[in-house]
């Protein structure tokens, strides 16, 4: 069975003691988790993370060598797992439904946009000046 969002924050609580157990639709939060790997699942949300870490992402039937900053997409129907190879996981996330898009005029998925596509690419690595301007 697919990850909720709620099931996500309560499962990432273990790796940031200060996350509150509370969820809103609209957060930004830090990744900011220690040496770890991340098991193959799908969850029932789209996320956006930038990544500033060394890993390896594994999805569907592939894997990329994320070895500088990145941006990431993940959509519901592809499955993916992190594996860090570096000591220290740092960045910013933000996780949302499909509902959370929801317009009376929007009739089409998420999942047919060009980042999130099932067949598109997943990771998008950026240069230093493209950092700070994400950050901000």
């Amino acid at each position: 069975m697919p990850e909720s969002i709620p099931q996500y924050y309560k499962r990432i609580q273990r790796c940031d003691p200060q996350l509150d157990a509370t969820y809103s639709k609209d957060k930004v939060l830090s990744r900011q988790c220690n040496f770890v790997t991340v098991q193959f699942s799908y969850k029932n949300f789209y996320k956006v993370t930038l990544i500033i870490g060394t890993g390896k992402l594994y999805y569907a039937d592939k894997w990329i060598l994320v070895n500088h900053p990145a941006l990431m997409f993940s959509n519901p129907l592809v499955p993916y797992a992190w594996e860090s190879i570096s000591e220290e996981q740092k960045g910013m996330f933000c996780i949302f439904n499909e509902q959370f898009v929801q317009t009376e005029e929007k009739t089409s998925s998420l999942v047919n946009t060009p980042l999130f596509k099932i067949t598109g690419d997943k990771v998008f690595f950026l240069d230093d000046a493209q950092i700070p301007k994400i950050l901000s």
